[in-house]
């Protein structure tokens, strides 16, 4: 079995040690959170959060300023595009024929 000394001046084993260290804190940290998270699991809480977040949401949603830009970005998206170049002159090369686009 490796000396204490032996595996302190094993860059491979002390790094391995940070690394599990780092687990057991998280672990630790975790199951101290546990309790607190578990009144997240009452119903009656989750369905009390969702009813005021669904009011939140829908008075949100019925906002002027989000209607208006809804509807800001549903034109965004209707309205055609002109490219530069006119319609008439698109022109399609194959590399040594040119031909009009209809």
């Amino acid at each position: 079995m490796a000396s204490g000394e032996e595996r302190k001046s094993n860059p491979f084993t002390v790094l391995t040690e940070q690394y599990l260290e780092a687990w057991q804190r998280a672990n630790a940290l975790n199951q101290e959170h546990l309790a607190e998270m578990a009144r997240f699991w009452d119903p009656r809480l989750r369905a009390r959060w969702f009813a005021q977040l669904t009011r939140i949401v829908d008075n949100y949603m019925r906002s002027p300023t989000f209607l208006e830009l809804m509807q800001h970005n549903l034109r965004a998206m209707t309205r055609p595009t002109s490219s530069p170049s006119s319609q008439q002159d698109r022109r399609v090369s194959d590399g040594d024929h040119i031909s009009r686009l209809p």
